[in-house]
């Protein structure tokens, strides 16, 4: 049978075919889709009588029979050497034919005699496989599903249900066998616009039949991938790559991938390079190597559910490459998105960051020799460690372009807990987090301290300071010190470059610079004039609100407002760009928990007025309430 359609397909013992133009033996009535047909009808009913019902047959002997049936009482014989059509009125962009036919294998010749006008034709052959004409490859033998299972071969008397589905705006098809896809994105013979006929031809010398025929606009029951057919014409598939799977290589299974595919990699080693260019679902199986390079092109989304490991690895820009496992390789540039599930991270000679490039890295660690972070760029750590340009971080911080800048200024908001280095990391090597150091014996401690295991300890006559980007207006300065107690009370040289200075006095009180009096004065009281209480070597919270537009400051010991609207040393200082923390005497000093920004320290909510207003807040908007500078000395 030989099936075509707009001169459709053919079918062996029939050859079927979808197709346009043809002329009809008798003038039948064209149906509309949708419509359906049993051939319930009485025994020898030829169809040659049912014009009405759009059918056409070529003579009488082509009749309802009730001897060879399919599902009911009665079904249409194709004797030899006959044909059936069936006229169809409208156009349509989709449209599905369904039909059952007891397939007679044929010796058909596969010649190159197509119709004009045809979307499909197909046969059976004698082996009992499908043959379909492609007019890009010819005559193909479907002996396997799309999903590449094989097919059982036919066998003279049986019956099988044919479905079809058109687009008339690709001009594709695809072929189901049983309801199972068999065939896609298979072209038209020619490029048909609409469809206005099917045809069934009976050839050799045995007959064929044919039931329960229906022509719709959606899918028939019982074909499951009918929705994904529809949506895209073809299915997503997995194409597998191993030694002994059909890929052998990564690149050819991907460069025979759709869109949506996914690449099942046995994990191994694989020569050769890898562009990725399409729209991949996904790479799957197990952690393997590339020896070549591995290429994520523009626009792109890939999610691989294994770690990769590739001589060198790119994302381009706009693309995004989501990695549940480890990624190394030599240089790994990222100018598009790195994403890595929790506990992955990276391990390369040389990992580039690209322009405005967000990295994250969450309970892992990004170990390279060199990294190098493009402007507007981020890496993101959280519960992690880098080991990068000979230094080792960890904790929970962001590295942006400036990272290995040991002159940067720490953008604003900037804090610090200090717990992202290891314990003996000098502090005049992190010039990057905007800090400097008189020598590298002002390093990171680990013991007691205020956030959780690390602080900054500055010995004897050592400074720390940290620079950052030049804030204007209202700047907060907000740290926990142990200081030492200045043995020669207010003696300390006072720095006509700063905004503002304080000393620990040998009476236990914060001491603070006031240029309109010229001396320093010790904080015993609160601006409420409520004693405070005398520091004998705890911890301290010192807090500082600077404000440039009024070159006055605001001071708060322990949550308590100490002084307001207190003078700058120099009025003229129009923005923050240092704090330095100085020590003089034998004693170290600790100092933890550092904060620079314009918004006023969170969790400084002291609101001795009974306002309902934190005081640090009220500070901001009422002049009678204070503004800033930093502690010991801001510039």
């Amino acid at each position: 049978m030989n099936l075509s359609q707009n001169n459709m397909s053919r079918w062996i013992g029939a050859v079927v075919w979808l197709g346009a133009g043809m002329v009809a033996l008798a003038l039948p009535v064209a149906q509309t889709i949708p419509f359906s047909n049993n051939f319930d009808y009485a025994a020898g009913t030829t169809l040659q009588s049912l014009t009405n019902a759009g059918w056409d047959a070529s003579d009488s002997s082509v009749q309802v029979q009730t001897n060879v049936v399919c599902a009911d009482t009665s079904s249409v014989i194709l004797p030899h050497n006959t044909a059936l059509t069936n006229w169809v009125a409208g156009a349509m962009t989709n449209v599905w034919t369904d039909l059952y036919v007891q397939m007679e294998p044929r010796n058909y010749t596969n010649d190159a005699t197509v119709s004009s006008n045809t979307v499909l034709k197909l046969y059976l052959d004698q082996t009992g496989y499908i043959q379909v004409y492609d007019r890009q490859n010819g005559w193909l033998t479907l002996s396997n599903t799309v999903r590449g299972a094989p097919i059982t071969a036919y066998t003279n008397g049986q019956w099988g249900r044919v479905t079809l589905f058109q687009n008339y705006a690709a001009y594709q098809c695809a072929i189901f066998l049983d309801g199972i896809l068999i065939k896609e994105l298979l072209p038209f013979v020619s490029n048909v616009t609409a469809c206005s006929h099917f045809q069934a031809q009976s050839g050799d010398t045995a007959s064929s039949y044919f039931d329960n025929f229906a022509m719709t606009r959606v899918p028939p029951a019982g074909i499951p991938d009918a929705a994904e057919i529809i949506a895209y014409g073809y299915l997503a598939l997995t194409n597998y790559v191993g030694p002994s799977q059909p890929y052998t290589t990564i690149q050819s299974a991907v460069a025979a991938a759709l869109p949506r595919y996914t690449i099942h990699v046995t994990n191994g080693t694989y020569s050769g390079n890898v562009t990725i260019t399409n729209a991949l679902a996904g790479i799957t199986g197990g952690a393997f190597i590339i020896n070549g390079t591995l290429a994520i092109g523009p626009g792109l989304a890939i999610t691989s559910a294994v770690g990769i490991t590739a001589g060198d690895l790119s994302v381009s820009n706009g693309s995004v490459l989501v990695v549940n496992g480890q990624v190394a390789g030599h240089d790994v540039t990222i100018n598009g998105g790195l994403v890595l599930g929790s506990g992955y991270g990276v391990t390369a000679t040389n990992l580039t960051l690209g322009s405005s490039v967000t990295m994250a890295i969450t309970n892992a660690t990004v170990s390279v020799s060199n990294l190098s972070i493009s402007a507007g760029a981020r890496l993101v750590l959280v519960n992690s460690a880098v080991t990068a340009n000979g230094m080792t971080l960890s904790g929970s911080f962001t590295l942006d372009q400036n990272w290995g800048n040991q002159g940067a200024s720490a953008l604003l908001p900037y804090s610090d807990n200090f717990d992202a280095y290891p314990a003996g990391t000098p502090m005049n090597v992190l010039g990057f987090r905007g800090w400097g150091a008189s020598d590298s014996s002002v390093a990171v401690e680990q013991g007691t301290y205020v956030s959780a295991s690390n602080g900054v300890t500055v010995g004897f006559y050592e400074t720390l300071s940290n620079r950052v980007n030049a804030a204007a207006g209202q700047v907060w300065t907000d740290l926990r010190v142990i200081p030492t107690y200045d043995a020669n009370d207010f003696t300390t040289a006072v720095r006509s470059t700063a905004a503002f200075m304080a000393v620990m006095s040998t009476n236990g009180y914060l001491s603070l610079y006031d240029r309109s009096k010229a001396t320093w004065e010790e904080c015993r009281k609160d601006v409420w004039q409520h004693d405070l209480p005398r520091q004998t070597g705890q911890w301290l919270r010192v807090s500082v609100l600077c404000d440039y537009s009024k070159g006055t400051c605001g001071v708060f010991l322990d949550g308590a407002l100490v002084r307001q609207e207190f003078p700058f040393i120099n009025p003229t200082l129009s923005s923050n760009s240092t704090f330095s923390l100085i020590n003089k005497e034998t004693n170290a000093v600790c100092l933890d928990n550092v904060y620079v920004g314009t918004n006023y320290p969170s969790s400084l909510t002291n609101d001795v007025n009974g306002n309902d207003t934190p005081d640090a807040q009220e500070i901001l908007t009422t002049d009678d309430i204070l503004r800033q500078g930093s502690i010991f000395k801001i510039r």
